[in-house]
């Protein structure tokens, strides 16, 4: 089972909160006329493992996609795999209604996309149901102002 983004986008992992301290060059200490201190980083950075949370946003897992974008465990879609099935997607996510709006919207128009771009794919020889889900889909996003 692999888990994606409602752009499509492979979800790499989790976003992690640690502690780390960043090594300061010895005798490099020095007071400013402002009264600041000044000193020069030496370059290698200690990382406190033992201090690593996973983020959470509104209690859900915070997770990040291949392009740095980040999505709470409520938005990921699950599919079996190596690549994101956007016809799935959609008709799962139509069915279980459990995505705001707007995350939503932005799946829809990608997912719509990725089905008109691909060659493969012949809208017209789709089940009677996942062809009316597109449909209404299309609708949809044709009322949503850009």
């Amino acid at each position: 089972m692999h888990a994606y983004a409602p752009t499509g986008a492979r979800i790499l992992g989790t976003l992690e909160r640690l502690t780390a301290r960043a090594e300061i060059a010895e005798d490099s200490f020095a007071r400013l006329p402002n009264g600041k201190i000044y000193f020069e980083h030496e370059g290698g950075t200690e990382l406190f493992y033992d201090d690593m949370t996973t983020e959470t946003r509104d209690g859900e897992m915070v997770f990040l996609d291949d392009a740095g974008h980040d999505w709470t465990s409520s938005q990921l879609i699950l599919q079996e795999g190596e690549e994101f099935d956007a016809e799935k997607a959609v008709t799962s996510i139509l069915e279980e209604q459990r995505m705001p709006a707007p995350d939503l919207i932005d799946l829809l128009a990608a997912a719509l996309r990725k089905l008109r771009a691909c060659p493969d794919v012949n809208l017209d020889e789709l089940e009677p149901e996942t062809r009316k889900a597109i449909d209404e889909a299309d609708a949809a996003l044709a009322r949503v102002p850009s």
